[in-house]
């Protein structure tokens, strides 16, 4: 393993040993000063992360957002990014009841689900990197069924201790 694997992993079980002990409220300020010294950094993530916004959210006329609405929107999707990461660790402490109600689903959709279960049919559900989709994973394993994850990709420290987590 890599010293930048080893580093990794070690942050990991700290975020998650460490951050479930202290208030949230702390935690989160913790967090959002991450998030905001990164973007003040403009390194190439944050550069990569402005350039990808600026071609979203181009107008229909092909003009750029002004520089101003790019910088605003990148800070407020970095305190995003930071939050997931935060409420990841932080999911061991979250109560159930919090969870639950905090993720939605289409009523359509979540009708659908149940009626193909209650049909005795198994359904087959992807979390796509989008959102938080560890508490999605664990709405679906508290309201629906149990949950199966894999990650196929790369099994190193952190990856190995993600999977434990989330088969908890």
């Amino acid at each position: 393993m890599s010293l930048s694997e080893r580093l990794t992993t070690v942050g990991y079980r700290l975020g998650w040993k460490a951050l479930c002990r202290i208030p949230e409220p702390w935690a989160r300020a913790l967090f959002n000063a991450a998030a905001d010294l990164a973007w003040r950094r403009q390194g190439k993530g944050v550069l990569r992360l402005e350039a990808n916004l600026r071609r979203v959210l181009r107008y229909p006329d092909g003009t750029d957002p002004d520089g101003a609405e790019i910088r605003a929107m990148s800070n407020r999707t970095m305190r995003s990014y930071c939050r997931y990461y935060l409420e990841a660790f932080r999911m061991q402490v979250i109560p159930i009841e919090r969870m639950v109600a905090g993720m939605h689903i289409n009523p359509e959709g979540k009708e659908a689900l149940f009626a193909t279960l209650r049909a005795g049919r198994g359904v087959v559900l992807t979390l796509p990197h989008m959102g938080n989709y560890e508490q999605a994973g664990a709405w679906v394993g508290l309201q629906v069924l149990r949950v199966h994850s894999h990650r196929a990709d790369q099994e190193d420290g952190a990856a190995a201790i993600v999977q434990s987590v989330r088969h908890h």
